[in-house]
């Protein structure tokens, strides 16, 4: 069983700041989110066409959901805002949801409620050109599940599917040049990493096993193979004594679990660590050189979300 990613959201507070900060780190335009994807008018979107995972996403309330549920809305229609606004105030800014695709979004959903994972709404609802639905978080990871209509992705990248009236991108209006390839992979914060991989393997299967050797100091982990990312991996404290250990205790301790980090492939790290340090972006110590690894950099959470940059061999 694979899983296909194609989004990873974030709850943001300064919805203008993280643009242009996520902006400058990838070196993309974002594409502003169709106002069908959010008829409430609650929440704003700003999604990353970064490759490999389709879209990296920003999305911040601008309003209090109403109740009743506003004129024209269905209840389901209302939950996106309301999901967003609750992390929030819970959590503050952070990565919390991880969107899937689903070829039968009805029949997926029966088979992770036999699981026993319960979904927020009874029914998928419709936005825009998709149908959706969410679950009840795990590990602090809301699952989004979407079936879009034929040519969905097509439309997007070329720019049929955005925001009509919220075009305009905070930042300098020089043409950008990109610095990310694709992303790589997303690490969920765990305390227990034997109990959550046993959670999880409800949704990925079976868990693969990561070598110590290949993992910086004073961190456990698994893999779950996926497409969209390479893989999703569960990381949990075996004792904080280096950098990376310390960054995944810090987070457990502020947000609870959750997603912590994505990483991405990017043509040259010291080069591109050099200028995000000029322009005033904060990196964790560079972790020792392990034998036939791949070279990367760590920036400190941004807006949440920790951003690690790899350079493969």
């Amino acid at each position: 069983m694979t899983r296909t990613v194609y989004v990873v959201d974030l709850a943001i507070g300064d919805f203008d700041q993280a643009v242009s900060d996520f902006r400058a780190l990838f070196g993309v335009e974002g594409i502003p989110m169709w106002e069908e994807y959010e008829p409430s008018r609650m929440t704003r979107g700003m999604h990353f066409p970064v490759g490999g995972l389709q879209a990296f996403g920003l999305m911040a309330p601008t309003a209090r959901p109403t109740t009743p549920v506003p004129a024209g809305l269905t209840p389901a229609q209302h939950l996106l805002a309301k999901h967003y606004r609750d992390e929030l105030a819970k959590r503050g800014e952070g990565a919390n949801l991880i969107g899937f695709i689903a070829t039968d979004l009805a029949q997926t959903q029966a088979e992770f409620e036999a699981m026993g994972i319960q979904f927020v709404s009874k029914e998928p609802w419709r936005v825009g050109d998709e149908h959706i639905n969410l679950s009840e978080q795990v590990h602090g990871v809301t699952l989004c599940f979407a079936q879009h209509d034929p040519g969905h992705w097509e439309r997007w990248e070329r720019g049929e599917l955005r925001a009509q009236g919220d075009t305009r991108v905070p930042g300098a209006a020089s043409a950008l040049r990109r610095r990310v390839t694709q992303a790589l992979s997303l690490e969920i914060a765990v305390r227990d990493l034997e109990a959550a991989a046993t959670s999880f393997a409800r949704v990925f299967g079976t868990p693969q096993r990561v070598d110590t050797a290949a993992l910086p100091d004073g961190v456990r982990a698994c893999d779950f193979l996926t497409g969209g990312l390479r893989n999703v991996r569960l990381v949990a404290v075996q004792r904080p004594d280096g950098p990376r250990a310390r960054l995944v205790a810090q987070f457990l301790e502020r947000r609870g679990e959750g997603p912590m980090l994505t990483s991405f492939l990017v043509p040259d790290v010291e080069r591109l660590r050099t200028e995000l340090e000029g322009e005033g972006v904060a990196f964790l110590a560079a972790p020792a050189r392990r034998a036939g690894a791949s070279a990367s950099a760590c920036t400190q959470p941004i807006h949440g979300c920790a951003i690690e940059f790899v350079q493969e061999r």
